[in-house]
């Protein structure tokens, strides 16, 4: 077989350096969200605040001007996008196995 036909492996299957990549930024991007949500859940002061918090977030995307602070649906939204972040990272890190 002359080197011209020999199959290459490296571009078939990903590099066992990729997939740990995947596995790191995954448990880093779960890690930074779990503790935002838990913050997040620190700061609330009771759970009309929870409650109140998709409605505030929701009215700063739009523009509209907020009366009450931003910092807890920031947190909790913030926290929820790092988390689905990290199980989509380690999603595709498992299926480029």
């Amino acid at each position: 077989m002359s080197p011209a036909q020999v199959p290459s492996s490296s571009a078939a299957s990903p590099t066992p350096g990729r997939s740990l990549g995947w596995l790191i930024a995954g448990v880093a991007l779960l890690s930074f969200g779990g503790m935002l949500l838990l913050m997040a859940l620190a700061f609330a002061r009771d759970l009309q605040s929870l409650q109140d918090a998709p409605a505030l977030l929701w009215s700063a995307l739009c523009g509209q001007p907020v009366q009450s602070d931003l910092t807890l649906p920031v947190l909790l939204a913030a926290g929820l996008c790092a988390v689905l972040a990290g199980a989509i990272a380690l999603v595709i890190g498992r299926a480029r196995r």
